[in-house]
C-alpha cells in the first residue's frame, strides 16, 4: 500500500485487509505512525479490527484496500 492509498482509504472510511502470518483481518485505518530515521521517512499504520476493535500497528506493505 502506498501512503497516497492510506490518505484515500482513511478519508473515505474504506475497509482494509492486514495480513499477517497468511492471516487476513478486516479493519479501518485509525492512525499513521511517521518516524524519520537515517534520512528518510518511514510509515506505519495503527489499525482498529471491524470486528474486536482491538488495534493492530502493521507496515505498509501488510495492508491493502478491499475492492
Amino acid at each position: 500500500m502506498r501512503i497516497e492509498d492510506v490518505t484515500r482509504a482513511a478519508e473515505q472510511g474504506l475497509t482494509v485487509i492486514h495480513t499477517h502470518m497468511n492471516i487476513s483481518v478486516p479493519c479501518r485505518i485509525s492512525g499513521v505512525l511517521s518516524r524519520f530515521d537515517k534520512g528518510r521517512w518511514t510509515y506505519s499504520l495503527e489499525l482498529r479490527e471491524i470486528k474486536s476493535g482491538c488495534v493492530i500497528i502493521a507496515a505498509l506493505e501488510e495492508v491493502e484496500v478491499t475492492k
